[in-house]
């Protein structure tokens, strides 16, 4: 089977089956509370057993399919938790999503570098949603943390002293002209 007639046989199925879902919805009396997320999850996973096909190995598909399925789970959480404001920090795993689809299609062959780019969405997507869902959660959400007033001003010291004391910055006591080396471009 052609690359044609496999996206036209996957492109029948998924009308068929949202058309038999949609109508044992219509039968059964509507879309029910923690049903309709299933609505973004189906066609994620659709697009990343394609991408999973050994006829197509597509990273954009698998990047799409990744996405779309993690939307709609952190949607499916959110609707059993109705806690509908994580989403100013959930947005962050998106990148994640995409990175671990890109393992799905990855090839034996992959270089380094499409292993590194992987490994860093992943890792720099769960920094953010830890980090964000930190200041978010404590910080935005949950204001009886900052009772007495201490912790976002003790939060803004410790940020301004870390600036500080970090490395990189120019030698102290010593201006850039006095740090030139004897014959240096003045000479």
């Amino acid at each position: 089977m052609g690359r044609t007639e496999t996206t036209r046989v996957a492109l029948a199925a998924i009308l068929i089956g949202a058309g038999v879902i949609l109508l044992a919805l219509r039968l059964i009396g509507g879309v029910g509370g923690f049903v309709w997320p299933f609505f973004v999850i189906a066609p994620g996973v659709v697009l990343l057993a394609l991408a999973a096909s050994t006829g197509w190995r597509e990273r954009t598909v698998a990047a799409a399919g990744g996405v779309v399925t993690g939307v709609g789970v952190i949607l499916f959480v959110q609707n059993l938790t109705d806690y509908y404001q994580s989403w100013a920090y959930a947005w962050t795993l998106l990148p994640l999503f995409a990175g671990a689809a890109l393992y799905l299609v990855a090839d034996a062959g992959d270089d380094e570098s499409a292993r590194k780019i992987r490994r860093q969405l992943v890792l720099w997507s769960a920094v953010s949603f830890v980090v964000l869902g930190a200041i978010f959660e404590t910080l935005i959400f949950h204001d009886r943390l900052l009772e007495g007033g201490i912790i976002l001003p003790l939060l803004l010291i410790v940020a301004g002293g870390a600036l500080l004391l970090r490395r990189g910055g120019p030698t102290r006591g010593v201006s850039r002209q006095d740090a030139q080396p004897p014959g240096g471009p003045d000479t």
